[in-house]
């Protein structure tokens, strides 16, 4: 199974420090040269080094012959990963931002997001808890809506 990352999911995953279910749960993980250089271009943020580190064999560039529909919000990560997605006819796209889940699903594309990908681990036991790394995500600055963190602990029994 083919996974395309855009940027947020991933620096909430490695926020958590689940980076590595992606490789357990999907046979590859790419993302676009836009959102790799987007991630990288400054060490010095969070989670940069290891990010940079994650994704240095995995970024792939654009043929911008595959066209999406695009709404007036989305960024070029976004863009970039929808374009990509198609680009590879892959299987699931993973993007927490809600807007940029809106223009996937416009243009029919299936998603997972960072909540999505901890509730799948825990499901296949390759997680004890999703509720700690739920916790580690808030800790970290990232914000999670409180009625999705509630579905989460449902789906998960926690």
């Amino acid at each position: 199974m083919l996974l395309i990352a855009d940027a947020s999911a991933l620096i909430a995953l490695t926020a958590c420090k689940q980076l590595p279910l992606l490789e357990k749960l999907f046979d590859k993980v790419v993302v676009s040269s836009v959102v790799y250089d987007e991630l990288t271009a400054d060490l010095s943020k969070p989670f940069a080094k290891e990010l940079s580190a994650y994704l240095i064999d995995k970024r792939i560039e654009l043929d911008s012959h595959n066209i999406i529909l695009l709404d007036a919000y989305s960024d070029a990560g976004e863009i970039s990963s929808m374009v990509l997605f198609k680009q590879l006819q892959a299987d699931r796209l993973l993007i927490d931002d809600a807007r940029g889940r809106k223009v996937a699903a416009v243009n029919q594309i299936p998603v997972i997001g960072s909540m999505g990908v901890l509730v799948l681990a825990k499901r296949k036991g390759f997680i004890q808890s999703a509720s700690q790394s739920i916790e580690l995500m808030l800790d970290a600055g990232i914000y999670i809506h409180p009625d999705l963190v509630a579905h989460v602990k449902q789906l998960t029994n926690e």
